[in-house]
């Protein structure tokens, strides 16, 4: 197990466990993976939601929906807003 060989990359204390999946760190615990960088995390999370987002096409008609609903709210906002 070539896995079980490995120290934490960011204790340095215990043998990895985890690897992170977007730059391979090794960690041996979820505080040292979270310690190893928050930035890493929130990108690989962002992109994994981004790759979603691009793969589900709109339709014609979610197009319209959502262009009827920004509609209304902004029409709401401005009957909203008080007259100075």
């Amino acid at each position: 197990m070539e896995g079980a060989t490995r120290v934490c990359n960011v204790c340095a204390r215990e043998f990895a466990k985890y690897t992170c999946p977007r730059c391979s760190m090794q960690s041996c615990s979820l505080g040292c993976y979270k310690a190893h960088s928050q930035a890493c995390t929130d990108d690989f999370y962002r992109d994994q939601v981004q790759s979603s987002l691009k793969s589900t096409a709109a339709t014609q008609s979610s197009r319209e929906d959502m262009v009827e609903i920004l509609t209304r709210l902004h029409n709401q906002s401005i009957s909203d807003t008080p007259a100075p």
